[in-house]
């Protein structure tokens, strides 16, 4: 009897009244987290641009990227750092989107207010490189799923030049965009697989634009994470005369280190 009021005793006085002893630990390792991820993407472009001169009506003609500008598919670097705190998550990323090509043009070209003729050999190049900022929260977590529902915007900076024997044309601007997106992330085993998804629209040229990305990632040493994927957008940098709208896809990889 005497031990076990001695017993008690010694607990209050360590811990005081119960409401001040230290709460159990937090089991969610996830609660907060850093993380900074690299990707390849080999990009494969399709889609149409129309390079006006002075935003001046008539000045530019509608050129197919992959026929008529002859560009090729091409390894794209990317980078994302991100945090997550609860429900919450924040993300910036990077795409350093690029391509070149070469051709004969079959048909006569309109781009920057000047003509080239068709049968002429031309070098084009299209730079998209693109910042986004994101933000979502997670509206349904059980333990097979989870949907996190957000919004992200993007800035495009532009340009694309047009090189032949007599002519050399470049127009450059910057656009920002933004779209609704979402997650749906499933756990298998040792792996995550996810599918993330955005959609917005242009009142440029009226249209949407968009993509998804689907990939299945998991950890292989630590805070180490590799992932493979595909990866499908369609991509909307348009301003007042001028349409840029370009769908890339191809497979991706990506490592992430998470703190």
């Amino acid at each position: 009897m005497l031990a076990g009021l001695f017993s008690m005793s010694g607990i209050l006085l360590l811990c005081g009244d119960p409401p001040a002893c230290p709460p159990e630990p937090d089991d969610d390792p996830a609660a907060f987290s850093v993380w900074v991820r690299g990707e390849y993407w080999y990009a494969n472009p399709t889609g149409q641009i129309v390079i006006t001169r002075g935003s001046r009506p008539g000045s530019g003609g509608l050129v197919r990227v992959g026929e008529d500008f002859g560009l090729r598919s091409t390894g794209v670097p990317g980078g994302e750092i991100g945090a997550s705190l609860g429900d919450h998550r924040v993300k910036i990323d990077y795409l350093h989107l690029y391509f070149d090509g070469h051709d004969e043009l079959d048909d006569t070209l309109v781009f920057h207010g000047e003509t080239y003729p068709a049968g002429e050999q031309i070098k084009s190049h299209v730079d998209l490189p693109r910042l986004s900022i994101g933000y979502d929260y997670d509206v349904w977590d059980t333990p097979w799923t989870k949907l996190r529902v957000g919004v992200v915007a993007h800035v495009y900076w532009f340009s694309a030049r047009l090189t032949s024997a007599t002519l050399d044309e470049k127009r450059a601007y910057s656009r920002g965009t933004a779209a609704a997106a979402a997650t749906v992330e499933i756990p298998l085993g040792f792996a995550l697989a996810s599918l993330d998804g955005s959609l917005g629209y242009s009142d440029s040229d009226h249209e949407f634009f968009g993509g998804i990305r689907l990939l299945v990632a998991a950890k292989v040493w630590g805070p180490l994470e590799v992932g493979a994927g595909f990866r499908w957008e369609r991509m909307n940098a348009s301003a007042e005369t001028n349409q840029v709208a370009v769908t890339v896809h191809g497979p991706l990889l990506e490592v992430t280190v998470r703190f």
